[in-house]
């Protein structure tokens, strides 16, 4: 409570006047320094329309921004890698089986002297004279007087460097034993070639077993001063025991062709003869044939002697009277591994 005296000379009026609230000016917001003229657009019709849609709920405003934020999905490209794996087993199941159908069931060889038959022996022959050891003997024949020709099972075809021909002095010689025990022909040095070497009525060889499936296209190269024997030839499927392996009395009967002169060959069986198999033969290939009295210019193996039989000496009981001569051989792929290794004694 404020006590107010009394003033002389009019000072009441002065302290009422004080103790009134004097009236104050309204204070406005002072006014921008600078103004912008743009005005405010009148809200548009889309504003007004989601003003009034209902407010969505917290859970479909998420999918909502979720769907807007979310980028559009990639356009995956297909792999190739599901086609490249198939194709790949795919082929390999119809290799591995067409193996195992052609080892354990092979197809059905043509038959001797039949139209297929004889242009297989065709092609065989195109593919024996192309040959890289056929055509390096080819070589020596047109080089060397010492190496010709002969017929691979027993006929002469042979060639010499100079004039074609052969010279053979009589049935002198080992040489002269190709030429067979009787007619032959001889003008000026130039010997004929002749048939019926052996004098069988059919070779086994060259007759009976002659075909694409039997003892194919074959060539035979002699040099007449060391005796050695190059015979190049085929052995067709029809020559196994086991399934794809040429039988080994096939192969046999070969180096039995090989070995010694014709004069030898009539007389009488080799006294002994010995094969060893370093390696299966596959059958349906070109092989390499070369003989010669022993010792023989062939590659050796490292099995010992109780495996490798030709490298046991021939006992003298076993020798024909005359102590025989001993032929070795060895039979090679055209890639020249070493498949079977031979040895014989035949009568002198």
């Amino acid at each position: 409570m404020i006590l107010l005296r009394r003033a002389p000379n009019g000072a009441p009026r002065a302290l009422a006047s004080l103790t009134r609230p004097s009236p104050r000016p309204a204070r406005t917001s002072p006014r921008p320094r600078f103004s912008s003229t743009t005005a405010t657009p009148p809200p548009s019709s889309a504003a007004a329309d989601a003003a009034a849609k209902p407010t969505p709920q917290p859970d479909q405003q998420q999918q909502q921004q979720q769907q807007q934020q979310a980028p559009p999905p990639r356009r995956h490209r297909r792999s190739l890698r599901p086609l490249i794996y198939s194709t790949l087993f795919l082929a390999a199941g119809l290799v591995t089986g067409n193996i195992v159908r052609f080892t354990i069931a092979p197809p059905p060889l043509p038959d001797p002297d039949t139209d297929m038959d004889d242009a297989l022996q065709g092609k065989l022959r195109e593919e024996l004279d192309a040959l890289p050891q056929v055509r390096e003997h080819e070589r020596l024949t047109a080089t060397e007087a010492e190496w010709v020709e002969v017929g691979p099972w027993g006929a002469l075809v042979a060639r010499s460097r100079a004039d074609n021909s052969v010279d053979v002095g009589g049935k002198k010689g080992w040489f002269g034993g190709w030429l067979g025990g009787g007619e032959r022909e001889k003008e000026g040095g130039e010997v004929v070639v002749f048939e019926g070497l052996l004098g069988d009525e059919k070779h086994a060889v060259s007759q009976t077993l002659a075909a694409m499936k039997g003892f194919g296209p074959a060539r035979k190269f002699v040099n007449k001063a060391t005796r050695e024997t190059v015979l190049v030839f085929w052995v067709g499927g029809g020559l196994t025991g086991w399934p794809g392996v040429a039988h080994g009395g096939a192969l046999a009967t070969a180096f039995l062709e090989a070995f010694g002169s014709p004069e030898q060959k009539r007389t009488a069986e080799p006294a002994k003869l010995t094969l060893t198999y370093p390696a299966p033969t596959m059958a349906s290939n070109f092989f390499v044939l070369k003989a010669a009295p022993s010792p023989a210019p062939a590659p050796s193996t490292e099995l010992p002697p109780q495996k490798d039989m030709t490298k046991r000496p021939v006992p003298s009981e076993e020798r024909p009277d005359d102590g025989g001569e001993e032929w070795s051989g060895t039979l090679q792929a055209v890639q020249g591994r070493v498949c079977v290794k031979a040895k014989a004694v035949l009568a002198r």
